[in-house]
């Protein structure tokens, strides 16, 4: 019993990493391939079963780490992290923060990879429903914010 109760405490507690470090890990991705790596490292065991947000930084940090692999495993990297990206939206449409990450990745890839066709629809999401999000979230938001060019001066203004 007591094995037990430790495996579920071990899943429970370590088994995912919190969901505020994977946002600062995110954060440092796309600025070096150390940043990249430790937020691949941070979400290596996480699966198409677990938690959609994960699944979907998951993605981005697979697609980013596309930046940085070599040739060869570039186009793997990116195709397989848009997929896990566009799956974890796909289970959950109304999740404000997957539509974060998918826009921020849009935002900033590459133009011949094509993947941008989802900024406005993201970015209306986000100004519809950022009310209703836990302060948290909010907070990573108005992060995020600062630097986006896909929110006008207006659009940043009604988000602070």
């Amino acid at each position: 019993m007591k094995a037990i109760i430790a495996l579920v405490c071990y899943v429970i507690f370590l088994g995912f990493p919190e969901l505020s470090e994977v946002r600062q890990s995110y954060i440092g991705a796309s600025e070096s391939k150390a940043g990249s790596d430790q937020l691949l490292k941070l979400l290596s065991e996480i699966t198409r079963e677990d938690a959609k947000v994960f699944v979907a930084y998951k993605g981005a940090a697979l697609a980013l780490s596309g930046k940085y692999a070599p040739k060869e495993t570039r186009k793997k990297n990116i195709s397989e992290g848009i997929q896990l990206l566009e799956y974890a939206l796909e289970k959950e449409p109304n999740n404000l923060e997957i539509h974060l990450v998918r826009l921020s990745f849009q935002e900033h890839a590459p133009k011949i990879l094509k993947y941008n066709q989802q900024i406005t629809e993201d970015k209306d999401f986000i100004l519809a429903h950022f009310g209703k999000q836990p302060a948290a979230l909010k907070a990573f938001v108005r992060q995020y914010l600062k630097q986006s060019k896909a929110f006008t001066d207006k659009e940043k203004a009604l988000l602070q």
